[in-house]
């Protein structure tokens, strides 16, 4: 079973401030490495070949990938324009048949990502990482039955669950022409959460694994501090 592995670093990560004038946000520093770095260390155990989704400061990505990880094959893939997640992963499609994303700014332990993955096995079937927060209307908010998802809802203004959408899913090949037929939000973006929805009610199921390990999801500069 093939299963591609990427990460998504193309954004400008404006909500750095200034941090990211000059520099792509997945290469800020974070207890000593490259925020990129840590995402990188919890996946290698599991692949020697790497998608990466690039655009902004593109050329440091790569150049940062392949000096110090030489042992592993990057394709990296340039997204045209920023138009969202569910338009980055549009460009991750190949042979395979199952493709892991997660994003380039959370940073999960290595226990993390090899519990996610073997809850994938268990089912072979779309799997959604999540965790229950305190302020979920700032996420893809879920709400699930028996862990597997009914309906998720990006930025909701009243949520009744508390478990969201961590960016960070392995899923089937069929996603790609789902988000070919997904509707732009207000904001011209697809997002990656209706794709799920439209999936959904087609009848393909979405299961949750909830992490029960502490991760970084570093969107501002004062995250880099914690």
């Amino acid at each position: 079973m093939k299963i591609t592995y990427s990460i998504l670093a193309a954004g400008k990560g404006t909500r750095m401030g200034s941090l990211t004038k000059e520099t792509n946000k997945c290469l800020l520093n974070y207890k000593g490495k490259p925020i990129l770095g840590h995402i990188l260390d919890s996946i290698i155990g599991y692949t020697s070949e790497i998608s990466v989704v690039v655009n902004y400061k593109k050329d440091a990505i790569i150049d940062y990938c392949e000096k110090s990880y030489p042992n592993i094959k990057f394709n990296f893939i340039e997204q045209k324009k920023l138009n969202g997640t569910a338009d980055a992963i549009s460009y991750l499609q190949n042979d395979s048949k199952f493709y892991f994303i997660t994003m380039g700014d959370t940073i999960y332990s290595e226990e993390s990502i090899s519990n996610f993955i073997s809850e994938f096995k268990k089912n072979k079937q779309n799997l959604i990482l999540v965790d229950t927060v305190k302020n979920p209307e700032k996420y893809g908010v879920i709400y699930e039955k028996n862990n597997i998802i009914e309906k998720i809802i990006e930025k909701p203004k009243n949520p009744k669950s508390k478990i969201v959408n961590l960016g960070t899913y392995i899923l089937e090949k069929s996603i790609f022409s789902y988000i070919k037929n997904t509707k732009k939000s207000k904001s011209g973006e697809v997002y990656i959460t209706d794709t799920f929805q439209n999936m959904i009610d087609d009848g393909k199921k979405f299961y949750i694994h909830k992490i029960n390990k502490e991760y970084k999801d570093l969107t501002y500069e004062s995250d880099l501090n914690q």
